[in-house]
């Protein structure tokens, strides 16, 4: 396990930052939180001053402390026609041991379960045919040598209705989603 800041397993203030200062007034959405505050920070209010929260708290820290960290880029498009292809990449981060296993699934919405598609890979070519137009959720999960796992879901990719391929992608912009 990497180094990690104890106090965010220990205690936590009511804003979350070790170094908040209620005279300096509230954080500057526009500027760099280090600049701001000193000390540890987090993105949350306690809902209240009980210990208990601290402990709840506390193994999420741990979680992300000791598994793998994922996130996946597919060159930031956010839906393709069907008969298109779009690559999923999973990258790995923090303290994690390699080798990794990746599992990969997918889930149409209103769907209630997952549909595991790719192998044992870190990148998952999608290839949509007719039929599949939708919108799906892509999710990825990574298990370490240690047995440690970590996942990450990419949310309301959109698979539209194609005119039998060689269309480009759907940009960010004009997808709709």
């Amino acid at each position: 396990m990497g180094p990690f800041d104890p106090s965010l397993v220990y205690d936590l203030s009511d804003y979350g930052n070790l170094g908040y200062d209620s005279a300096l007034g509230p954080p500057d959405p526009n500027g760099p939180v280090q600049d701001q505050y000193t000390g540890t920070w987090a993105v949350w209010e306690a809902p209240n001053n009980d210990p208990r929260v601290g402990k709840l708290l506390a193994q999420y820290v741990l979680n992300a402390a000791i598994n793998p960290m994922v996130y996946l880029t597919n060159g930031e498009v956010e839906g393709i026609e069907e008969a298109d292809t779009v690559t999923f990449e999973a990258h790995v981060t923090g303290d994690s041991v390699p080798a990794y296993n990746y599992e990969w699934f997918i889930k149409e919405e209103g769907d209630a379960s997952w549909s595991p598609v790719g192998g044992n890979n870190s990148t998952w070519t999608w290839h949509p045919v007719s039929g599949d137009a939708g919108t799906y959720a892509v999710r990825c999960m990574v298990t370490d040598s240690q047995d440690h796992s970590g996942e990450v879901v990419w949310e309301d990719f959109a698979i539209a209705s194609g005119n039998g391929g060689g269309a480009a992608p759907i940009p960010p912009s004009a997808s709709g989603v």
